[in-house]
């Protein structure tokens, strides 16, 4: 059932990222390169996915962009819309609009980046699970994606 209609509350979210891996440590030549599955992880205060896929650059193959430097930013208009109480337990309903990009450069080769856009439901189900609904497109390798995801984006 409906339960109430929400003032329309909107929050505009943006993000920037910039991973560099040094080479190095280990010796000189082949020994010093960053190791192949580290190129695709970006750190922080935690661990992330390789860029590309739901939490990244959507409609982008999850670790599409990879190599010892990484970009990554977002922009994403969220606005919460209505809330139900379906089952007895409340569910707060919104929408999202989002642009993503990436960019990856390995020493010896060309960068590589792309350009995703996505738009999506959301759902907190009684102000604590977050869950979200997905649909992202890559702008310029036509790349398109359907995402279930908890948590926000960023």
């Amino acid at each position: 059932s409906l339960h109430d209609a929400l003032p329309i509350c909107a929050t505009l979210s943006a993000r920037a990222l910039y991973d560099l891996k040094l080479a190095g440590g280990l010796g000189t030549g082949a020994a010093a390169a960053v190791p192949f599955f580290e190129r695709m992880l970006y750190e922080g205060v935690s661990f992330g996915e390789g860029l590309g896929g739901a939490n990244t650059v959507r409609g982008v193959a999850r670790f599409r962009l990879a190599g010892d430097e990484k970009l990554l930013g977002g922009i994403q208009l969220r606005a919460d819309l209505v809330s139900t109480a379906l089952f007895g337990k409340s569910q707060e309903w919104g929408v999202g609009l989002g642009v993503d990009a990436g960019r990856a450069r390995q020493a010896g080769y060309p960068a590589v980046s792309a350009v995703g856009a996505a738009v999506g439901i959301r759902m907190l189900w009684q102000r604590s699970v977050l869950a979200r609904l997905d649909v992202g497109h890559a702008l310029r390798v036509n790349g398109s994606a359907l995402y279930v995801a908890f948590g926000q984006i960023f």
